[in-house]
């Protein structure tokens, strides 16, 4: 009885069928794969079960993809693509050279030492934008509570820090 497990393509069965379609040989892919001759033909036949159909033909000696095996071939290239291309947009969304950084400065601070920070950073990072933010006190903590800027730039009162100093 066939479970539902048995029907699931697994990336390395997928690596596997690529590596016998780019070179047409067992042998070879199989020692390009690091593993040996058999377990390349049992990964293939187990595809092709779950296909259902044979993926590979043999004329002689010479192997060739069958009609179902370029089908096969041409979807697990748009599949990996994919993963490829999703891979990418987390890795951009994640990155710290790219996207944009808002930042909130405490107006009565002097800002020079931050605008010089910022000039050097985009210069290292262009792809990054970065929005600084001159602010009273009450505008920085509403924009950070609701999640309008990344970070604040701001000293603390000084009866806020008598307050953390008994903590």
């Amino acid at each position: 009885m066939k479970t539902k497990s048995d029907n699931i393509f697994s990336s390395k069965t997928l690596n596997y069928f690529l590596q016998l379609a780019d070179t047409m040989n067992y042998t070879q892919a199989a020692q390009l794969l690091g593993i040996t001759q058999p377990a390349l033909t049992q990964q293939i036949k187990k595809l092709e079960r779950i296909a259902g159909a044979p993926l590979f033909y043999s004329v002689g000696k010479k192997l060739h993809l069958s009609d179902a095996g370029k089908t096969m071939l041409r979807t697990t290239h748009e599949v990996y693509d994919i993963l490829n291309a999703a891979t990418d947009e987390i890795q951009q969304t994640t990155s710290a050279t790219i996207g944009k950084i808002r930042i909130g400065l405490l107006s009565s601070i002097e800002d020079k030492v931050f605008t010089d920070f910022i000039i050097n950073y985009f210069n290292k990072f262009p792809d990054v934008e970065i929005a600084l933010m001159m602010l009273p006190r009450n505008e920085i903590w509403e924009k950070l509570e609701n999640n309008k800027i990344d970070l604040a730039i701001m000293y603390l009162p000084d009866e806020s820090i008598k307050k953390l100093e008994t903590l």
